[in-house]
Order: C-alpha cells, then structure tokens, then sequence
C-alpha cells in the first residue's frame, strides 16, 4: 500500500520494480509461505531437509509434521516418525479432522 491511511492511499497488486521518491511511506504484507497441503502429508525426508536447512527446528518437524529424530543426529527415526503419524491422525480423526494423503509408512 503506498500512502497508507491518506487521501492518497494506493494499493500495489505485483510489482517488481517500483522507483520510490525519498519520504515515500508505503506498507508490503506478504505471504507467510505456509505450504500447500496438510503436514501430516509431507515425506519424512523433506521435512529432513527443511531442519537441515533450518526452515524449522527439530522440534517443530516432531510437534507439527509428526516426522521424529534419532537423538543427537538428524537421521529420521522411520519407526517413531510412523507411530507418531498415526497417533497424530488419530487425533485429527476424533476431532473430525481429515487429512488427505497423509503418510505414515
């Protein structure tokens, strides 16, 4: 938004390239690049690679994509990830929640 809050008030849809004079006041909301598609159905080994690559902690790919380590490395523990899973699908079950594509093999 350029000028936000004035008469002035301008809303930018895409744009890549915006010279701005100095004094320009202007607000950019964007995406919080939250995925596409259900947690649960992400692989174990992208998720891997997103610890790896420090996207989220070790801690968050256990919480939120039910995807567990073995202590002290970052190798998946396949049999704990899969317990995880369906435990966690489970839940989402009784709370009539479903997730499609979700894997737990």
């Amino acid at each position: 938004v350029m000028y936000p809050g004035t008469p002035q008030d301008q809303v930018l849809l895409k744009v890549n390239h915006l010279p701005l004079a100095k004094g320009t006041q202007f607000r950019v909301r964007t995406g919080g690049g939250g995925g596409y598609g259900p947690p649960l159905a992400r692989e174990p080994w992208q998720v891997q690679e997103d610890v790896i690559d420090g996207y989220v902690t070790r801690s968050q790919a256990e919480e939120r994509y039910g995807v567990v380590f073995q202590d002290r490395s970052l190798e998946v523990d396949v049999v704990k990830t899969r317990e995880l899973r369906r435990h966690m699908v489970a839940e989402e079950s009784a709370l009539g929640v479903r997730s499609p594509g979700v894997v737990t093999e």
